[in-house]
Order: structure tokens, then sequence, then C-alpha cells
């Protein structure tokens, strides 16, 4: 992070798909508190290990953004692409109105 603003804050940033540096929670209020940092041995992949500050931090509404999981029990089924499984039966909060007015490009 540019000054060295997210190791001092501890809170939680993330570059978006167009590429700009955005602090988690700026529109929510919902924070990353940054708990520990994990580097792969190869040092090209980051884990971030926080505490959520709110009722969640994913874009639809769920507690994580990591809701859902590929089922590999479809594992040797046939050769077609493995299905998603939901992790979180219901949302933790209603994405519309706490991001009312915003972009919101992610559709589960």
């Amino acid at each position: 992070m540019r000054g060295g603003r997210a190791t001092t804050s501890r809170r939680a940033h993330n570059r978006s798909r167009s590429h700009a540096l955005w602090r988690k929670g700026e529109h929510s209020g919902f924070r990353q508190q940054v708990e520990a940092i994990l580097v792969d041995d190869d040092q090209d992949a980051l884990v971030l290990k926080v505490r959520l500050e709110g009722p969640g931090s994913c874009h639809v509404g769920y507690r994580s953004s990591f809701c859902r999981a590929v089922n590999l029990d479809a594992a040797g089924a046939g050769s077609g692409p493995f299905g998603l499984r939901q992790l979180e039966e219901q949302a933790a909060f209603d994405a519309a109105a706490v991001y009312a007015g915003l972009p919101n490009p992610i559709r589960l």
C-alpha cells in the first residue's frame, strides 16, 4: 500500500477490476480490521485474515464475499463444469439499501 496507510490503519484495502485502490467499507461502513496477512511460498498471493465491523462484507448482502463453494461432489459425474453451492442460507444485510445509487456489477 502506498505510504503504508493499510499497515498503519490495519483497515483492509482492495484493488478493483478497474485498478482503483479503495478502502473496504468506504460506502457501507462495514470495515475489515486486518488481524493477519499470510504470504504464500513464492510471494505472489496474499490472504488477509480480518475481523468484520458490521453484518457483512459482500456486495450482494452476505456476511462473506466467499458465500459459495465449488461443488466438488460433482467431480467424476461427467466432463461438464462443476456447479456452485451456496454456503450461506440468507443475506446478512440489504445490499440494495446499503449500496443505493452505486453501480454494483456483482450478480449471483
